[in-house]
């Protein structure tokens, strides 16, 4: 089940104190988007595929040095979307 940011503060909210909300792999969002758009119409079969299983080796260590980038710039800014919801939070 994919959260919305609004749905994961109210349940997070229940029983911890959230002191940081933020998506990561922000860098990754449009071209994993585009990715899986074009695997869709690339496999008309319908054959279910882990996706990871189609990614060259190339453009696996390219994607890998971009997550490593955004890890250590990019963590400190709240950015707007992302492929992931990062939520660090204290038990009340």
């Amino acid at each position: 089940k994919r959260y919305e940011l609004n749905e994961v503060i109210d349940l997070v909210n229940q029983d911890f104190k959230i002191k940081k909300v933020f998506f990561w792999n922000f860098t990754m969002f449009l071209p994993n988007l585009a990715f899986i758009k074009i695997t869709k119409l690339l496999n008309r079969e319908k054959n279910k595929k882990n996706t990871l299983e189609l990614i060259p080796r190339v453009l696996n260590e390219i994607v890998f040095f971009l997550l490593y980038i955004e890890n250590r710039i990019l963590i400190n800014f709240n950015k707007l979307q992302g492929v992931s919801l990062v939520v660090i939070a204290e038990k009340k």
